[in-house]
């Protein structure tokens, strides 16, 4: 079983082809969850701790990428479609 998280804010991060997005998602006994993970394929740099969880960057700009662990819930993978900022940023189409 999955779940499709909702993208709250997504900011590209000053080194690599990174980007840290901020995303919701339903837990189990009812509501809902903030988090947040960087996606992308850039080693975390040793002067930012904590850094947050990693996922290998969208291969497509009509694929999702899955969250495979997320505090709250057993509703995993969570997966998300790469939205219309990053669509626009890293694959070249328009932002409509």
């Amino acid at each position: 079983m999955s779940q499709i998280g909702n993208v709250i804010g997504a900011s590209p991060l000053p080194y690599g082809n990174d980007w840290l997005l901020l995303y919701s998602y339903n837990l189990d006994g009812g509501g809902t969850q903030q988090a947040e993970v960087v996606v992308g394929n850039t080693n975390p740099p040793v002067a930012y701790p904590p850094y947050p969880p990693t996922v290998a960057f969208w291969a497509s700009a009509a694929s999702t990428i899955s969250i495979s662990s997320a505090p709250g819930t057993t509703n995993l993978p969570i997966l998300i479609p790469c939205p219309v900022v990053i669509k626009a940023a890293a694959f070249g189409l328009p932002m409509n």
